[in-house]
C-alpha cells in the first residue's frame, strides 16, 4: 500500500474507535445516572417522598440508554452498508449514509435524554427543597426530645448528624 493509502485506512480506524468510545461514554453517563438516582432516593430520608416526582428524569436517562443502544446498532449497519458498497458485487441495500443519519440522529437524542434527565432532576430537587428543611428540623426536634428524656443535650449540629 502506498503512504496516502495506508494513513487513509489509519484514519478511518481511529475514527472507529473514537465513535466507539464516545457511545460507550454516552452509555456510562446516562447508565449512570439512573443508577445514582435511585442510590440517592434510597439513601435520602426524602426518597419516599421525592421517589415518586422522579419517573420524568428516570424515564429521560433510560431513554438516554435505549437510544444509545439503537445507536451501537445503526453504527454496525453503517459499517456493514459501507463495505458492501466497497464490494463490486454491487450492492442494492440501504446507502451507508441513510445508516449514519439515523444514527447520529440517535446520538443526539440521547445527549439530548441526558441533558432533560438533568434539569428534571435538578427541578424536581429544587421544588422539594422546602419538604428537605421540613424533615431535617423533624428530625432535629426528635432528637432534641429524645435528648431531653434521656437527661442529655442535644446541640442542633450534633442531632444533624455533623462531626467536630
Amino acid at each position: 500500500m502506498a503512504f496516502d493509502q495506508d494513513h487513509a485506512l489509519e484514519t478511518y480506524k481511529s475514527l472507529i474507535s473514537v465513535s466507539m468510545e464516545g457511545l460507550k461514554t454516552l452509555l456510562l453517563i446516562n447508565g449512570g445516572a439512573v443508577v445514582a438516582v435511585v442510590a440517592f432516593l434510597g439513601q435520602s430520608s426524602l426518597g419516599p417522598t421525592l421517589a415518586p416526582h422522579f419517573w420524568w428524569p428516570i424515564g429521560f436517562f433510560a431513554g438516554g440508554v435505549v437510544l444509545c443502544t439503537l445507536a451501537f446498532i445503526g453504527s454496525y449497519f453503517t459499517q456493514y452498508a459501507l463495505f458492501n458498497e466497497l464490494v463490486p458485487q454491487g450492492y442494492r441495500g440501504p446507502r451507508h449514509m441513510s445508516y449514519f443519519k439515523l444514527t447520529l440522529g440517535f446520538v443526539l437524542g440521547s445527549v439530548a435524554c441526558f441533558v432533560c434527565g438533568a434539569f428534571a432532576s435538578v427541578s424536581v430537587l429544587a421544588s422539594h427543597a422546602g419538604e428537605a428543611k421540613h424533615v431535617a428540623a423533624a428530625a432535629q426536634s426528635q432528637a432534641a426530645a429524645a435528648a431531653s428524656t434521656a437527661g442529655t443535650s442535644v446541640s442542633p449540629a450534633s442531632s444533624a448528624g455533623s462531626r467536630p
